[in-house]
């Protein structure tokens, strides 16, 4: 599945990266939790298992740095107008691991799309392939 899903991204346009968990990878920790591609030097791999470690049946993450020629974050500001949560990434793995389980208590597990306060990120992020492209 990882290669539809990057198909799905470069067709758009998009740059940054994007994961799908390993089916047999369980509850085993970052290391071989999941495969990734990225089309940019940067490592977003810390939101990667941010996102995975927050519920294990997701399946898919999406990090968006660039769509095209425009920063994520002006394309968001334009686009998902209020259908967005804003996270900072910033401090211990706990810290964002604690900010993420109160954006799921806030909602955030429903809309499945929030921005990276710090880099102006978009993450989508799914149970299934579908998910990331149904917004």
């Amino acid at each position: 599945m990882i290669d539809n899903v990057w198909t799905w991204f470069m067709n758009l346009g998009y740059k940054g990266s994007v994961s799908e968990r390993n089916p047999d990878s369980g509850d085993s920790g970052a290391a071989g939790m999941f495969t990734s591609k990225a089309n940019t030097p940067d490592d977003d791999i810390f939101i990667h298992e941010a996102i995975y470690e927050m519920d294990p049946d997701y399946t898919v993450v999406a990090v968006i740095k660039q769509i095209g020629d425009k920063p994520a974050r002006e394309w968001a500001t334009e686009t998902l107008a209020g259908d967005i949560d804003e996270i900072s990434f910033e401090g211990s793995p706990e810290d964002i691991q604690e900010r993420l389980d109160k954006a799921i208590l806030e909602g955030l597990a429903h809309r499945k799309i929030l921005m990276v306060r710090e880099s102006g990120a978009i993450v989508k992020f799914g149970y299934k392939f579908e998910d990331l492209i149904s917004r």
